[in-house]
């Protein structure tokens, strides 16, 4: 999988170089860099460059001033199934992150998906709202080795 974290200043190279540089938004700090003790916000957002098999995944968060570990739920129905790895437990200390994630070569042909960022602290995990995508192609029957 292909996962880019961008933030703070500019944009990570995104796989196939159509990104505009997207900036974060500053909030409120942490006095002194220490946990606040409040849930991260999280914020789904559209897919994008969707194929038959692949589809890159984007959200948001807020980390609050606390060390978040964060990544994106997807399958077909809203109970989703899968989970990415999770991006690197980090210090964001009050800044908006945002993530993309590529799920590559693992979806079913002409079918629609569920997503949602998940990002979690010490304090709780919040979800983004649930977004979805319809996969290119005919649907394949059996799905066989595609990600229900």
């Amino acid at each position: 999988m292909k996962r880019t974290r961008w933030g703070v200043a500019a944009l990570v190279a995104a796989t196939i170089g159509v990104a505009a540089a997207v900036p974060a938004m500053p909030t409120a700090k942490a006095s002194s860099g220490a946990a606040t003790g409040l849930r991260p916000l999280a914020w789904t957002m559209p897919a994008k460059y969707i194929t038959n098999t692949e589809a890159f995944l984007y959200g948001r968060f807020n980390p609050r001033g606390s060390r978040t570990v964060v990544q994106f739920e997807y399958g077909q129905t809203k109970k989703y199934g899968h989970v990415t790895p999770p991006f690197p437990e980090e210090e964001w200390f009050g800044y908006e992150v945002n993530v993309e994630e590529e799920i590559a070569e693992e979806l079913c042909q002409g079918t629609r998906y569920h997503f949602r960022v998940a990002a979690r602290n010490k304090s709780g995990t919040a979800y983004g709202k649930d977004h979805t995508f319809v996969t290119g192609g005919f649907p394949k029957r059996p799905p066989g080795h595609c990600a229900q």
